[in-house]
């Protein structure tokens, strides 16, 4: 907030007019806060009016997202070892490949070698 100058007849109105200005402002800021403050609250206070009326349906919910996410594990887990056997099997052909690889290499050295 600035100064509010003096003038000839007194105050400055323009100044007067501003620093009213901006109270109204802050004020209607602080209603509308606290409204919603209210609301929130009025909320948080149903909810748990609900909870202590009616805990048996906060049990249900609470075991329905322990079992969704039961379920989500498991799936995972199922997908997690179907990758783990996918590339052990990928691995496995790998190996065998490279070992027949080896074994050819190995029967063409020793073709050359009875050649001479």
């Amino acid at each position: 907030m600035n100064k509010i100058k003096k003038s000839l007849f007194g105050y400055n109105t323009d100044d007067v007019n501003k620093f009213i200005d901006d109270i109204i402002e802050n004020v209607e800021k602080i209603i509308k806060s606290n409204k919603e403050k209210e609301e929130k609250i009025k909320r948080l206070e149903k909810e748990l009016s609900d909870i202590k009326n009616n805990p048996s349906k906060n049990i249900v919910k609470s075991e329905e997202e322990l079992s969704k996410t039961l379920s989500n594990g498991i799936l995972l887990t199922k997908n997690t070892k179907e990758t783990i056997d996918k590339v052990e099997k990928e691995r496995i052909s790998v190996i065998k490949e490279k070992l027949i690889n080896n074994i050819n290499e190995q029967i063409r050295l020793l073709e050359e070698l009875d050649k001479k």
